[in-house]
């Protein structure tokens, strides 16, 4: 096997958690998302998106950037369902930054705020990644106030590396760029310690 042949081992279709499945999004998630968080502009303050205006923007997502992600090696995404009634409550997407290095970021609706479901599908997905023979890093940036994602990714057992300086631009901050953190967790080898 080729090392390039090896960069589409993570991630896998579909990730089961004790609570969610993670699986490519598809057309029927729309409404959900959309109610979700897309059209919040609460649940999108710290995303590089501005609030959807309607439920056509998040199919139109959905339709040209999400779904056709996936028959692409390296940049993917994944909805986030409840499987206790197959609720579509946010999304997570991953890039292979290199073969070693995976990138991720995540939202979640409002609603399903403080209820460790974000925190249980980091873990899984830092666990899983990491156990994929390539990957020893897996990375993620959040503004320098998004305390909650700053929790989450704690939570998971991701440090914070340092801050970057005008970053991201934040359409809720007014188009300037702003500074993020650098959280990451890296792989521990037998030869490290």
């Amino acid at each position: 096997m080729h090392s390039d042949d090896r960069v589409d081992q993570f991630p896998p279709r579909r990730l089961e958690t004790d609570r969610l499945l993670l699986r490519p999004p598809e057309m029927r998630d729309a409404q959900d998302l959309y109610g979700a968080y897309a059209g919040n502009p609460k649940a999108t303050h710290f995303m590089s998106i501005e609030p959807y205006r309607n439920v056509a923007e998040m199919r139109r997502f959905l339709e040209e950037v999400a779904i056709p992600a996936w028959e692409r090696i390296g940049h993917r995404g994944w909805t986030i369902e409840k499987k206790a009634d197959g609720t579509a409550i946010g999304m997570f997407r991953f890039l292979r930054r290199s073969e070693t290095c995976l990138d991720v970021g995540f939202v979640l609706g409002q609603d399903a705020w403080g209820q460790g479901y974000m925190t249980e599908v980091l873990s899984t997905v830092i666990d899983r990644s990491l156990d994929d023979d390539p990957i020893f890093r897996v990375e993620a940036i959040c503004h320098v106030d998004d305390t909650i994602s700053q929790r989450v990714m704690e939570k998971s057992g991701m440090l914070r590396e340092g801050r970057l300086h005008k970053f991201r631009v934040y359409p809720a901050f007014g188009g300037v760029p702003q500074d993020c953190y650098l959280y990451a967790k890296v792989k521990i080898n037998d030869d490290d310690i």
